[in-house]
């Protein structure tokens, strides 16, 4: 009877213990939303999404993209091999994103928020564009952010 007792009680905690360790998925999500602040409104890069080719310059008219649908209409994802190859997950029910989209060039440029500050109903992002060497192909520069709700205002850039 205590050799039964012992041996459901072992089986029990192996199973329990089994239940609550993190799976490979909740791993890479942890991962891949790394916070960051620079200024006074945190937030995270959204990794593994490109530009769509369908996507016209300066169609995009509000930086600020706050559902499923209008993200789809212009980004697809970019998996890649490996834990951190996952796009980055959005709730759009928590969050929004904020999308810098430069101009389509034969050259290596990049984007890099400097700075994102809350003023009364405003956010203002500061950012830079850097132009690098000639490539043999046509990219486009982009940065996508993830801000949580609880930081809502009109989008301002402010480029240096």
């Amino acid at each position: 009877m205590k050799k039964r007792v012992s041996l459901l009680l072992t089986i029990a905690t192996i199973l329990i213990n089994a239940c609550n360790a993190p799976n490979k998925s909740e791993a890479t999500k942890s991962a891949n939303t790394i916070v960051k602040i620079i200024g006074d409104v945190p937030f995270k890069a959204a990794n593994n999404y490109f530009v769509k080719n369908t996507y016209k310059d300066g169609e995009l008219e509000n930086p600020k993209i706050t559902n499923q649908t209008d993200f789809e209409n212009i980004f697809g994802m970019a998996t890649t091999m490996g834990e951190s190859g996952k796009p980055t997950l959005i709730d759009f029910s928590k969050e929004y994103v904020i999308a810098i989209i430069g101009a389509v060039s034969n050259k290596a440029n990049t984007i890099s928020i400097k700075s994102i500050k809350k003023t009364a109903n405003r956010i203002e992002l500061t950012y830079t564009e850097t132009k690098g060497d000639i490539q043999s192909y046509s990219t486009r520069p982009f940065d996508l952010i993830i801000v949580n709700n609880q930081y809502d205002g009109a989008i301002k850039f402010i480029k240096q």
